[in-house]
């Protein structure tokens, strides 16, 4: 697998700003906002884990900010896998296990 980069970020001292909700050491993570999600979409989502995106990337900018370089890109999204936490694979029936099982075997 790929490189992964960690992208929480921590306001610099002079340039946060009181009315940010959080402490100014606080780590802080991009979001992803999804739209156009179908009915039972949201089932698919566990509360937190582990997913792998299909993307596409569409910008790409540098820039000086205050002296310091700032580097972003545009991802679009075409897809998210959402992976099964070590938790849900304890949790699954043995028929499931089973399934999964074969699963593996053909895709080898």
């Amino acid at each position: 697998m790929g490189k992964t980069i960690d992208l929480g970020y921590k306001y610099p001292e002079e340039s946060f700003v009181e009315c940010v909700p959080g402490s100014k050491d606080e780590v802080r993570y991009p979001t992803l906002y999804i739209e156009g999600l179908k009915e039972g979409d949201m089932e698919s989502i566990p509360k937190e884990g582990k997913a792998v995106i299909t993307y596409k990337k569409v910008g790409y900018s540098e820039r000086d900010v205050d002296g310091k370089e700032k580097i972003s890109c545009d991802l679009k999204v075409k897809d998210i896998t959402f992976k099964e936490s070590k938790k849900e694979e304890k949790e699954m029936s043995d028929e499931e296990a089973i399934a999964d099982g074969l699963d593996k075997e053909m895709e080898e």
